[in-house]
């Protein structure tokens, strides 16, 4: 049967991504393949948007300091100061309605990068916490095997060692 090139076969529609993924894996099962391969090929596109005019602008200097507040519109083609003079900056950021799709896919990427950064660094710390409270523990057993051992029958020198050293113990040294 020809299929005719009409609006209602050929108009768009915004259908939810789980409801399309589920589509095409209810078509893979009942071996309707060509189908499916064309959902999946469709949910493998970024979806398309349009950039417009920006909604917003503001200026960076050279040292990617922000030196204005947002300001409505696109910005002017000739800047100037508020006493007329020619003013410019090193770049300007601008504000869409709609995001770029390059622009947010990197931002996908990046936060993506930052979130497995911070689940590695976690773990590190963890390691770290766990090093330090067994340092923790295995000090204040020696401590107590010091403090034993000073109240044992003990020569002069060797109470002078153990007072000491327990008497460090007390007080953390900050290395540097």
């Amino acid at each position: 049967m020809p299929t005719e090139n009409r609006s209602s076969n050929t108009e768009m529609v915004s259908v939810p991504r789980e409801a399309v993924e589920q589509a095409a894996e209810l078509l893979q099962e009942y071996n309707k393949c060509s189908i499916a391969r064309e959902l999946r090929a469709a949910l493998a596109k970024p979806a398309e948007q349009h950039q417009a005019e920006p909604v917003a602008w503001r200026g960076v200097n050279e040292l990617g300091d922000i030196v204005t507040e947002w300001i409505d519109g696109a910005p002017p083609e000739a800047m100037v100061d508020l006493c007329g003079n020619p003013a410019s900056f090193a770049s300007l950021e601008l504000a869409y309605t709609n995001a770029d799709p390059g622009e947010v896919e990197r931002l996908r990427a990046d936060l993506a990068r930052m979130q497995a950064n911070y689940a590695d660094a976690l773990k590190a710390s963890r390691g770290l916490w766990q090093d330090r409270d067994r340092m923790e523990k295995q000090l204040a057993e020696r401590d107590a095997l010091l403090r034993d051992l000073l109240n044992c029958n003990t020569g002069f020198k060797m109470r002078q060692r153990i007072e000491a050293a327990l008497s460090a113990s007390a007080e953390p040294q900050v290395k540097s």
